[in-house]
């Protein structure tokens, strides 16, 4: 059994734990447990870990109880694969399977990495699995990882981890099936067998981290260039920016990149234009970023929705009036843009601005002068200018409706955006942030985002950007009381529910008429009786080999074991082959 083993994990510590010659390994509490776990709630003989070829099984045994697998409550008799995490009172048991020689594995390439991660998102995306992406790097990057590094990383990994050498010379890995919690014991193993050589580590967990590759390596990649040599990081483990009162969680590159701009942008005086669409953050993040991060933060800094304000109140509430200056105006008033002196004033919708205002903004911006309207005399004013639209104001100067000299005016530093469709990494850690926000209102306990909520999240195109973000989240915090916040509880408007999705649905929906020409029996549950009816059929036919079975059904081994492991046909494939022994 020299190549399965687990992996102890307690705390921060970790052990390998072999299995014994017999292939069983008894767990508890008791002196005659071949693993002693010393803790509440563990039972002298808990649990018993059965290998038998090539394969493991766990079950709890008379007196046990409080086992789970995956997070999953552990019922009868489970078979395992690589990656699967066991609990049993505070410790956790990893599955290992120990790679051959690292002469008789390949490298791949990095499109090839990408590719066979891919296809690992598509299958953990329908079997509910998780996978691990890792970037290996030097701070010589790029080309700083030795020649062999990437054979030395492979000699320690289990036969289905994937090694690749990336484009820039750093070495990606994937782990199939491997969670969060069992992330950190082959990222220490590596690190331990390369030391000497400067590497440090970053690593991204699907769906924690992002559920496309594009995002999972992005995210391992920016983790690896944080980390120290020696050490590892994850996305999770991304600085925080503190914006005034506001913190702000952003880990994808765009983000960050746009963020390390605004800290130039900020001590200056240059008027700035902020696009992109409605809900990104061009005045929650990007005008309150410029005005905390200047010397004008102590200074007010004054939001006016040019969209919000009447034509004939526009000028009137920019510039202020004289007493006088119209009926009704009886006493001189402040103009938003002189009361925010000293400090910094958001233009949003600035598109909207009438052609008398635009010609007014524009004297202000090139005198810094105000004048009240009716009033002779102007007034200075030292204010910090952030326009903001969603329009595409060049196109509005070519169409005639804002004044170029204005546009060229205000665009002295333009920054642009990006939706949150195009920043991935973003929007598991914006959620996370979110409802710890709600429920700190709700002087509730968080509740965990599970790993279907986070794939309802992240498949979803973000139409309202962040601020739709936020409102589904504040939406399942307020529909769930439960310690976990699954996909249904999301709004219906936060993309479609995939069947493997909604199996587990437990909203009380009205049901449908099907047509009369359709079977009441849902497509896809058609579909899955048809392949456990095959499976079944090609297990007894191969009397329970699986190498067989998915040799005559046409599957790879491991999508046919994980099939097995879905559909409870793991005592078929063992009564098969008891038969077939006896």
């Amino acid at each position: 059994m020299d190549d399965i083993y687990l992996l102890h994990v307690l705390g921060s510590s970790t052990a390998v734990v072999p299995i014994p010659g017999d292939g069983q390994l008894l767990v508890g509490s008791g002196e005659t447990a071949g693993l002693r776990i010393v803790a509440e709630g563990v039972a002298p003989l808990h649990a018993r870990i059965v290998a038998e070829e090539a394969t493991l099984a766990v079950e709890e045994l008379p007196g046990g109880h409080g086992t789970s697998v995956n997070e999953h409550p552990l019922v009868g008799r489970r078979e395992l694969a690589s990656g699967d995490v066991i609990a049993i009172g505070g410790s956790t048991l990893v599955v290992q399977m120990r790679a051959p020689a690292a002469s008789g594995r390949r490298v791949l390439a990095a499109g090839e990495l990408r590719a066979r991660l891919e296809e690992e998102i598509e299958r953990s995306l329908r079997y509910d699995r998780s996978l691990s992406v890792i970037v290996l790097e030097t701070e010589e990057r790029p080309g700083g990882v030795p020649g062999d590094a990437a054979s030395s990383a492979a000699s320690v990994l289990r036969r289905v981890d994937l090694v690749g050498q990336g484009a820039g010379g750093e070495i990606e890995i994937l782990l199939p099936e491997t969670a969060s919690a069992a992330a950190a014991a082959p990222v220490g193993r590596l690190l331990e067998v390369l030391g000497g050589r400067g590497l440090r580590a970053g690593i991204a967990v699907f769906p924690d981290d992002g559920i496309s590759a594009a995002a999972l390596l992005e995210g391992a990649r920016a983790a690896c260039q944080r980390a120290a040599p020696g050490d590892v990081a994850s996305p999770r483990t991304a600085p925080e920016y503190q914006i005034g009162e506001q913190r702000l969680v952003a880990v994808d590159a765009k983000m960050t990149r746009l963020l390390a701009l605004l800290r130039r942008l900020a001590p200056s005086h240059l008027p700035v234009l902020v696009t992109g669409e409605t809900g990104v953050g061009k005045e929650a993040v990007v005008t309150r970023a410029l005005h905390a991060w200047s010397p004008r933060a102590r200074a007010p800094m004054v939001a006016i929705n040019c969209a919000a304000i009447p034509d004939g109140l526009l000028e009137s509430e920019l510039f202020g009036h004289a007493a006088g200056a119209f009926t009704g105006a009886a006493a001189d008033k402040v103009g938003l843009l002189e009361s925010a002196s000293g400090g910094t004033v958001l233009l949003d919708e600035i598109g909207e601005c009438t052609a008398r205002a635009q010609a007014e903004l524009l004297r202000v911006l090139e005198t810094g002068k105000v004048r009240r309207l009716g009033a002779l005399a102007e007034r200075p004013i030292d204010v910090r200018v952030v326009a903001a639209t969603n329009r595409d104001l060049q196109a509005e100067v070519e169409a005639g409706r804002f004044r170029q000299d204005l546009y060229y005016r205000l665009c002295a530093a333009s920054i642009v955006v990006p939706p949150l469709r195009d920043r991935p990494l973003d929007v598991a850690p914006l959620a996370r942030a979110f409802l710890e926000e709600c429920c700190r209102r709700r002087e509730r306990p968080r509740p965990t985002l599970s790993s279907s909520a986070l794939r309802r999240l992240g498949l979803h195109t973000w139409p309202g950007n962040v601020r739709e973000l936020r409102h589904a989240i504040e939406f399942a915090a307020e529909v769930s009381d439960d310690e976990v916040i699954e996909a249904e509880h999301l709004p219906d408007s936060v993309g479609e529910l995939a069947p493997w999705l909604r199996r587990q649905a437990t909203r009380d929906f009205a049901p449908r008429e099907a047509a009369p020409s359709l079977p009441p029996v849902p497509l896809y549950q058609e579909i899955r009786e048809l392949e456990e009816r095959r499976i079944r059929e090609a297990l007894a036919a191969c009397d329970g080999v699986r190498v067989r079975a998915a040799e005559r059904l046409g599957l790879p081994l491991r999508t046919l074991v994980t099939k097995i492991k879905e559909y409870g046909l793991q005592s078929v494939a063992r009564e098969r082959r008891v038969a077939r022994r006896g």
